[in-house]
């Protein structure tokens, strides 16, 4: 885990921490009050949990202040200490998740490293082993001079998620009218919204593959595209998991499918 990301997770839980402390405190205190005006109400489990919060949360703070015997401070040096208190927890936290997370890394760095026997058991182990280092989402994206984007609607048979037809008024995705006119067509759809590569079966080389596949009945189409100055691609967006390197390999039986369908290939790294 890098040290940014370290910070952001103890920045977070420290304001979880902060939160949740304060609102123990005064849910208990509100509480008892209501139970103190009226004695004949009885200790409620919610009340009980709110008082054990209470007792725990802001600790070891308060412990330290009471002994050292700092009786009457200020708000602010109150608000301070409970302040500090919420960076220590979260410092703590963030400091086990790390660790446990690295032994993680390490015990499938150590997996892999190691001779293992092939068949079924093998298998099995690789899927733990490659638990979702990255995400990834696909898009096929065509742009040409003049197509209407409701033809390859038509097509396709896909809906969309954004197009505009040469000529017409420029406006924002949103649909606010901007200056100009649109130089080109376009036309997109998302073919995989949002994919975990937690095994082989379901990395991004498996999933390319299986859309190329997908998009064979449409070849003549694409080619058409392509002769009649228009440009058509998948386009990939690939998202890192929890700071792991990644890799992959586009094998030349996938490079030749995207060349026979015209198709370029485009890539947005979000590591």
């Amino acid at each position: 885990m890098t040290t940014r990301r370290f910070m952001t997770w103890v920045c977070a839980i420290a304001v979880a921490h902060l939160t949740l402390s304060v609102a123990a405190i005064v849910g208990a205190y509100a509480l008892g009050t209501a139970r103190f005006d009226n004695p004949e109400i009885s200790i409620g489990v919610g009340e009980q949990m709110l008082e054990a919060l209470a007792s725990v949360l802001p600790q070891p703070a308060f412990s330290l202040l009471r002994f050292s015997g700092a009786r009457e401070l200020s708000s602010l040096v109150q608000w301070a200490v409970l302040g500090a208190n919420s960076i220590v927890w979260a410092l703590g936290i963030a400091w086990l998740v790390c660790h446990l997370t690295q032994g993680r890394t390490d015990d499938h760095k150590h997996r892999a490293s190691s001779t293992i026997n092939t068949g079924p058991p093998f298998t099995k182990t690789l899927e733990r082993i490659m638990a979702a280092p990255y995400s990834y989402s696909v898009s096929l994206r065509i742009s040409h001079p003049r197509m209407d984007p409701a033809a390859l609607t038509r097509s396709l048979r896909l809906r969309p998620s954004n197009a505009w037809k040469a000529g017409d008024p420029r406006r924002t995705p949103t649909g606010q009218p901007l200056k100009g006119v649109n130089r080109e067509s376009f036309w997109t759809a998302r073919l995989i919204n949002k994919r975990y590569a937690t095994t082989p079966g379901r990395s991004l080389e498996v999933s390319l593959a299986s859309e190329i596949r997908r998009l064979q009945k449409h070849r003549t189409l694409f080619r058409r595209i392509q002769r009649t100055g228009g440009r058509t691609e998948l386009f990939v967006g690939i998202f890192g998991q929890n700071g792991f390197n990644f890799g992959g390999e586009l094998d030349t039986d996938l490079l030749v499918g995207f060349t026979k369908l015209g198709l370029s290939l485009g890539l947005d790294i979000y590591p």
